[in-house]
């Protein structure tokens, strides 16, 4: 494909699955004259980590179906405008993620053998 066939589409296409190195070389194109044409296109900066972020927030468990159709709205209206989040937005993303940080957090404490038993096992050491 010709970078002048590249379409905003396109772009966002391959941010779901590359970084934007490996994208560059996917459309035979240097780091510079992508990052170009992707500003070109309308892409300020390479959404890939973001997208991988929001990825993450919708296989979280401690969201409801409701806050799960928020994240996915924002995901389908994101190729045509982008991620860029109004203050509502950006503070109800934010609150997602930090419930979703504390719900990690608590199962990581409980599947954790040593964190149960932190005491015992100071004893041990001589």
């Amino acid at each position: 494909m010709a970078c002048t066939d590249l379409t905003l589409r396109d772009l966002w296409v391959a941010a779901l699955t590359r970084t934007s190195e490996e994208a560059a070389g996917h459309f035979e194109l240097k780091c510079k004259q992508f990052r170009r044409l992707c500003k070109e296109r309308g892409l300020k900066t390479w959404p890939h980590r973001q997208l991988c972020a929001f990825g993450n927030l919708m296989l979280s468990p401690s969201l409801d179906s409701n806050e799960r159709a928020f994240i996915e709205d924002l995901l389908i209206r994101a190729p045509t405008g982008g991620l860029d989040l109004d203050a509502n937005q950006y503070k109800r993303v934010k609150q997602l993620k930090v419930r979703m940080y504390r719900h990690d957090m608590n199962l990581s404490r409980r599947s954790h053998p040593s964190s149960t038993n932190i005491s015992t096992t100071i004893r041990l050491i001589p």
